[in-house]
């Protein structure tokens, strides 16, 4: 409920699952009212995921007769004052409202229970009818021929929809709830049954797993016993000396495990809370599998439209291994592309960085064209604890004014001398490290460089981002995307680690900070490690390879840049520094029998011209190094002159 616009609607008595909603509200009402007192102190800053007021309503319905309100005398007429109830006897099954729902629905005739599940029924469905303008959604190409072949006019720039997703739940209930799960099977609309909650639910239970597990002849004749004797057990009061209502009774238990597969879709789901003890606590997503799995694949516009609707729930509710077994795997015969908006959703919401993972995997959005200049700066607007970047890295670095500084202007992000390059010049002596006229023009399709390079460029800008604003989670995986990963954890490691010793003053802070780029660090010699291991003279080689992006600089002058001794220390560099000390040059080794010449001798004749430099010597412009050892790596990167 705190993520997404969601309607629960009980019997609204203080009583049964309908007290269990109305504690939790409870407990959710008091947290927000806590977190409003603190927004109004001075002293106390929120963070964007506890602003109260981008939080959605907590609205909790209840569908109650009047006849079973306890008080009821006292709700008639529209009163100006508090009224004091006072409790002068009691009704047979009469109950209180529970206070905690929003919303009460009172049927003022006198209304068996049958009547009122009829009309809760109603109100459910003018709920699934469309009202009122729909979401839109931005019209997405397909890379699979046969999806657009007529299917999606090309005129079409946006799809609508109106449809509203609903999921029944039972949990324990009697032959009434019984009568209402049916009607809703009737309608389609998916319900998920508790298994060992009691009553009702393990009914049904039994006879939707003897119907999958038994589809012999004897089925129906068994299960038709069996269930009456469990009815009556359950019920013992509700089927006294009434043959035909109890019939009637098992007859619908039968029907709603009938009308469990419809259309190809699944619309009755069991879940075991026994087989599965933390099934409770995984309750959204049973209820995320119960909607998707009575849910037929779409062809032509509604195709976007169901995709995007069910992969932004997965977001909202944080269920990333359901987005991808029940969504991407549904739909693995085409390629995907999602909306910008999704993707700032993964980016931005706390704790979404397997989405992140996810939508590169995918390839469900190329990020050049995802970033341009205003994009960026958005990001930078809308993190969710925007404290760090406003008190370390603009009040800190920048030396911007407290409390004036937040949120940026687009000269943060604008010019080649903008802050944020003068930002992250302060912190790695790089200049020019983000180029917001590039990635706009590689936005716009007018590209500067080539793809690959303008892809580069994009995902840098959106790493450097997440350096700044100290989101470990998003960096890692947007780190593991570079094409570059040696120099990358290699300025990763220093940014943070520059931020830790010289403006972090908060120990905690500073203790994450410094943690964060041993990581990285540990992740670049690791890189480099295995590099070795697989070829020494290519891992050599490939330290002199300068960077564009990074000011020409090579591994090795980042890494002295950066103040890295471990990576320094990895035999790799160990023997390009002995190479550059011999002045690039390889020694030969030469037979003179029992005689042998000492490296350094050579090196000396060679320069003054006793021997001639091809006998003893040979000039080489590949790295060849000599095998040190460390007993700790942390960065690895490539090599400068």
């Amino acid at each position: 409920m705190n993520s997404t616009n969601m309607w629960v609607l009980t019997n609204g008595l203080d009583g049964g699952i309908a007290k269990i909603v109305g504690d939790a509200v409870r407990f959710e009402r008091e947290r927000r009212i806590i977190l409003t007192s603190r927004k109004k102190d001075f002293y106390v800053k929120l963070s964007k995921r506890d602003e109260v007021d981008d939080l959605p309503r907590l609205t909790v319905m209840g569908v109650v007769p009047k006849l079973q309100i306890d008080f009821d005398a006292s709700k008639e007429g529209i009163h100006d004052s508090i009224i004091s109830l006072k409790k002068s006897g009691i009704k047979s099954e009469a109950l209180e409202l529970n206070s905690e729902h929003s919303h009460f629905i009172i049927m003022e005739q006198n209304t068996d229970l049958k009547e009122l599940e009829n009309f809760r029924l109603r109100v459910e469905e003018r709920l699934l009818m469309p009202i009122g303008r729909g979401k839109r959604y931005r019209k997405m190409q397909m890379f699979d021929p046969t999806l657009n072949a007529g299917s999606i006019p090309e005129n079409l720039p946006t799809i609508s929809s109106t449809c509203t997703p609903m999921v029944g739940l039972l949990i324990q209930g009697g032959p009434i709830d019984i009568d209402h799960v049916v009607d809703l099977l009737r309608r389609k609309v998916p319900v998920l049954v508790v298994q060992g909650s009691g009553q009702a639910a393990d009914l049904l239970s039994f006879v939707y797993f003897e119907k999958v597990n038994h589809t012999g002849d004897d089925y129906e004749s068994y299960v038709k016993t069996e269930l009456i004797k469990r009815m009556m057990n359950c019920f013992p009061k509700d089927f006294v000396d009434d043959e035909l209502a109890r019939n009637r009774c098992r007859d619908i238990f039968l029907e709603c495990v009938s009308l469990a597969y419809q259309d190809n879709g699944r619309f009755l789901t069991v879940l075991d809370i026994n087989a599965d003890p933390d099934g409770l606590r995984n309750l959204d997503k049973y209820i995320l599998m119960t909607l998707f799995e009575s849910q037929v694949s779409k062809q032509g516009s509604r195709f976007q439209e169901q995709f995007q609707s069910d992969l932004k729930l997965t977001l909202d509710w944080n269920r990333p291994d359901l987005a991808a077994s029940q969504i991407f795997e549904k739909y693995d015969w085409t390629t995907i592309k999602i909306t910008p908006e999704l993707f700032d959703k993964a980016l931005l919401k706390p704790g979404r960085e397997k989405f992140v993972e996810l939508f590169l995997e995918r390839e469900t959005i190329l990020l050049h064209e995802y970033i341009n200049y205003k994009k960026l700066l958005d990001l930078f607007n809308n993190v969710a604890n925007p404290d760090f970047f406003c008190q370390i890295c603009l009040e800190g670095v920048l030396a911007k004014s407290p409390g004036m500084s937040y949120p940026v202007g687009k000269d943060f992000v604008i010019g080649r001398d903008c802050d944020l390059n003068y930002l992250l010049y302060k912190l790695t002596n790089l200049e020019n490290l983000v180029s917001s006229k590039d990635i706009s023009m590689n936005f716009s399709g007018q590209f500067v460089c080539d793809k690959v390079t303008a892809e580069r460029k994009a995902l840098n800008a959106l790493i450097y981002w997440s350096v700044l604003t100290f989101n470990p989670g998003v960096t890692r995986v947007l780190w593991k995307k570079s094409d570059q990963p040696m120099v990358m954890a290699l300025v990763i490691s220093m940014i943070w680690h520059n931020l830790a010793i010289k403006w972090s003053r908060d120990l905690d802070t500073k203790r994450q900070l410094k943690q964060a780029a041993i990581e990285f660090g540990k992740q670049a010699v690791k890189l480099l490690d295995l590099s070795y291991s697989d070829s020494c003279l290519n891992t050599i080689a490939s330290l002199d390879e300068k960077f564009p992006e990074l000011n020409n600089k090579t591994t090795i002058k980042l890494a002295h840049i950066a103040r890295n001794k471990f990576f320094i220390a990895h035999k790799s560099c160990q023997k390009w520094l002995v190479q550059r000390w011999h002045g690039n040059l390889l020694i030969r080794e030469v037979d003179y029998g029992v005689f042998k010449l000492p490296n350094w001798l050579k090196c000396r004749d060679v320069r003054e011209g006793v021997f001639e430099s091809g006998t003893l010597s040979q000039w080489s412009t590949r790295p060849f190094f000599y095998a040190g050892r460390g007993d700790n790596y942390s960065n690895v990167s490539k090599s400068d002159n």
